[in-house]
């Protein structure tokens, strides 16, 4: 960013800086199952099958039903968001460049952290509704949910994450904002981000240079309905951010940093949702 401070040093430039419209990142945090403090590169999430119980005559043994586990591995990846601001551009303009990177630097690594539970999801899914063909609509909505039923994934904390296109769809869906239906009135709040209809959170995902949801061809668009605990996120280092001074660049280094990644644990409590999205 340093070196594209002259292009706006002007004398009585606002000091309230504007970083341009972006999404902070960490929207997926609270929405996944998450091991922190990792130590070593690679974590396992154990997964329990079920078993089934039988039945025996008096005089026999008990037989166990033999319950075994799938350890999901998971390899984290290192990043960093790092910026270098020049001690003497730093003259030039009457806001703390220093400080001002530290936000960016710190979304840029919120946003990575969304993009790694998105690519997860994007890798894992194994159940999906629609085809590409209609909008984000009840019907499809109920379809996702029905799977998840299914699959015994419905009770628990459970979320679906779509795009702003996407929620705005749903927003034209009379089951979702008619008062006859449900007790929060999404159009005079924040959207549906935030809220809960049949015990589904929705958390919406702003457009991102990382990648966003999946978008193909400027209209197939993914989203996706799942249980907490169907998506792993493991991380060793939880946003680190350091600001250093660096003597042979006469600059000030400011340098954030992620060691994570995700993956699917339970297939089965992730449901790939494909709607047709105007570009």
């Amino acid at each position: 960013m340093s070196i594209y401070i002259p292009d706006v040093a002007i004398t009585d430039f606002v000091s309230d800086l504007h970083h341009q419209f972006r999404s902070m990142g960490f929207h997926l945090k609270d929405a996944v199952r998450s091991k922190m403090n990792v130590v070593g590169r690679t974590v396992q999430f154990p997964v329990q099958n079920q078993g089934i119980a039988q039945q025996k005559a008096i005089q026999d043994d008990v037989v166990p039903m033999n319950v075994d586990y799938d350890p999901i591995s998971v390899t984290l990846q290192d990043w960093y968001a790092a910026e270098y601001t020049d001690i003497f551009s730093q003259k030039d303009v009457n806001w703390d460049d220093k400080m001002e990177l530290v936000i960016a630097c710190t979304e840029s690594i919120g946003r990575r952290a969304d993009q790694l539970n998105i690519d997860a999801m994007e890798a894992g899914a194994t159940n999906n509704v629609g085809d590409y063909t209609t909008a984000f609509n009840w019907s499809l909505f109920r379809q996702a949910f029905s799977t998840l039923r299914a699959n015994g994934a419905v009770g628990e904390e459970m979320f679906c994450v779509l795009s702003a296109s996407a929620e705005e769809q749903l927003l034209n869906v009379e089951q979702i904002t008619n008062s006859d239906y449900v007790n929060q009135k999404a159009i005079a709040g924040n959207g549906l981000d935030g809220q809960s209809i049949m015990g589904v959170k929705f958390i919406v995902i702003p457009d991102m240079s990382e990648g966003g949801l999946p978008l193909a061809s400027g209209t197939d668009r993914d989203c996706y309905m799942f249980n907490k605990r169907a998506i792993g996120y493991a991380c060793g280092i939880d946003l680190d951010v350091h600001v250093d001074w660096v003597p042979t660049k006469t600059s000030w280094l400011v340098n954030a940093m992620l060691k994570a990644n995700a993956s699917v644990i339970d297939p089965r409590g992730l449901v790939e949702i494909r709607i047709l999205e105007t570009a």
